[in-house]
């Protein structure tokens, strides 16, 4: 998979009921993994940003100038507010994503009752065993709790298969909600100071979470 340069877009985000929103950003061009910018817009917001950019278009010269401080401000921002976002180890003690500072993050988006969730459970293993001993690494599968998923059937599947990679609860759904996770399976990562990463959507194989892996760490060097 030819590597392609990350355009990085994160907005401010909204806050609604003291619930942060986080969605997708620009997408990426077009490679096979379909990844994308995890950033803080609706696709609505991005489409009608766009088009007040065209209608309304700075000089370069000031666009690079305020645009640097601007970026930088609001991926500090970004990075922040994804860091407060809760889950739910098996151990039902509640935890942040920023509790996993330090480390490369990648997040798989999953239901017992998803199809295309399982057929990519075998290579979700086979990543995690190739990395699970490096330091700089975590993976969390992270259970869409709720509604057609109960805890009980997450956990009686992943016995029943003998996965042995880490799986945490969205409970109260504050993740799946704050990053538009309307499709199951999505995968999306997080830089080392809790930066949103890539997303994908979709049933994925091991080389696509490889890859992602590899992106992440190549953007937040």
């Amino acid at each position: 998979m030819e590597k392609k340069q990350r355009n990085v877009l994160i907005i401010i985000l909204l806050i609604a009921a003291a619930v942060l929103l986080f969605l997708l950003a620009k997408k990426l061009n077009a490679d096979p993994a379909n990844r994308a910018d995890l950033g803080a817009e609706t696709f609505a917001e991005q489409e009608k940003t766009e088009e007040d950019s065209d209608k309304t278009a700075p000089d370069a010269g000031e666009a690079s100038e305020a645009g640097g401080d601007d970026a930088s401000s609001e991926a500090q921002e970004a990075a922040e507010m994804m860091a407060k976002l809760r889950l739910t180890d098996q151990n039902g003690e509640e935890k942040r994503l920023g509790d996993f500072k330090g480390s490369y993050v990648i997040v798989n988006y999953w239901a017992s009752w998803c199809p295309p969730c399982k057929a990519e459970m075998p290579d979700l293993q086979d990543f995690y065993e190739r990395h699970k001993d490096e330091e700089d690494f975590v993976f969390i599968a992270l259970n869409a709790t709720g509604g057609r998923e109960s805890r009980e059937s997450a956990d009686a599947y992943i016995s029943e298969n003998k996965f042995t990679f880490p799986v945490y609860y969205d409970l109260s759904g504050e993740i799946g909600y704050a990053l538009g996770l309307s499709s199951l399976p999505s995968t999306f990562s997080l830089g080392p100071e809790s930066e949103p990463g890539f997303f994908m959507q979709g049933m994925r194989s091991l080389q696509d979470f490889e890859q992602l892996l590899e992106d992440t760490r190549s953007e937040f060097k």
